[in-house]
């Protein structure tokens, strides 16, 4: 499935699709809200999970860029 693809499906089957089919990486945690991000064929799916909704509020789809810096924070005191 390609980028383009994932994004004209509707929210109900883009978590459907994530979560049946794309592999998690990682977690983030704050407390307004929590992401999970998973990594489907050549792009990366944050679902995101609102706590006050008690439900995936978005689905965020991205190739790269400052969307995964969250993820890396607890990295950088490793090297």
């Amino acid at each position: 499935m390609t980028l383009y693809e994932f994004n004209k499906l509707n929210l109900q089957n883009k978590v459907k699709t994530t979560l049946n089919h794309a592999i998690y990486l990682d977690s983030y945690v704050s407390p307004d809200f929590q992401c999970n991000c998973y990594a489907l064929d050549l792009f990366f799916i944050e679902l995101v999970y609102s706590p006050k909704l008690n439900s995936i509020s978005e689905v965020r789809s991205f190739k790269d860029g400052s969307h995964l810096d969250k993820y890396t924070e607890d990295l950088k005191g490793l090297f």
